[in-house]
């Protein structure tokens, strides 16, 4: 089995291999899944990600206006480089962002949010396996946000899953992964 510093570096180089028609198609199929997903559990405050377009995230921020209409309520995150801790923040239309070192985007207007409100939390990932394993750029800010998380958990991956990613005491695995397949 690869090294999951092997297996990052290889799926990031993938992913952002990805054609923009290709991408675009995939990415929709995780649109239209994740909407599924949220309508079916009915879920009221969202906790995502927003994507770096230059590493070819799944991008769902189609569904925002959407999710605004039917009552919804959009959290996002702020991340501290120094001390590895997330911040969050209502995220609204009027919302400004900006982004970091890293190319993150991020609010600069938001008014603080509590995560313990939190139904869902969507969480980016390069790859994923079948028991809801999940490798990201490997900071751990998921793993420490998601500790003790009692709500739902979604992934959305634009590889195909593994059949198993090896994983260490403080990984914390997803209760869902879509991927477009």
């Amino acid at each position: 089995m690869s090294s999951k510093s092997q297996l990052r570096t290889q799926a990031l180089v993938d992913r952002k291999a990805l054609s923009s028609a290709v991408f675009e198609k995939k990415n929709k199929s995780l649109v239209q899944q994740l909407q599924a997903f949220v309508l079916k559990e009915d879920f009221k405050i969202i906790h995502t990600f927003l994507p770096i377009a230059k590493n070819h995230e799944p991008d769902m921020t189609s569904l925002f206006k959407g999710w605004w209409k039917e009552g919804r309520r959009i959290m996002v995150s702020k991340i501290d480089l120094k001390t590895k801790q997330m911040t969050h923040y209502w995220f609204r239309q009027e919302t400004k962002l900006e982004t970091n070192s890293w190319d993150i985007p991020e609010p600069a207007n938001a008014k603080s949010a509590d995560f313990n409100e939190v139904d869902l939390v969507i969480v980016p990932l390069l790859l994923g396996d079948m028991q809801g394993n999940r490798i990201g750029y490997g900071g751990g800010y998921y793993d420490q946000l998601l500790g003790g998380f009692n709500g739902q958990t979604v992934g959305l991956s634009l590889l195909p899953l593994m059949d198993q990613i090896e994983t260490e005491e403080w990984d914390v695995p997803l209760d869902v992964i879509l991927f477009p397949e």
